[in-house]
């Protein structure tokens, strides 16, 4: 999944429009928002990609995995 699909899934998920999810992301207008949901846009910038995460069921890793970041898996032990 894309960052764009994946951001259009969790704005729907947390019922927000794009109007409304872009009112509550400093720095991301309806447009920009539009593009990245169409996939126009690849990428998201750091500042709104944290702002992102703190509005929407969103983790940053997964953020970074859809615009095509390769995360090393974590394991950890019990």
């Amino acid at each position: 999944m894309g960052v764009g699909e994946l951001i259009k899934a969790r704005r729907k998920a947390a019922g927000l429009t794009q109007a409304e999810l872009a009112r509550l992301v400093p720095g991301l207008g309806r447009s920009g928002l539009s593009a990245i949901e169409n996939g126009a846009t690849k990428t998201v910038a750091p500042d709104v990609a944290n702002e992102l995460v703190k509005v929407l069921p969103l983790s940053m890793p997964e953020l970074l995995r859809a615009m095509g970041f390769n995360l090393p898996a974590v394991h950890t032990s019990l």
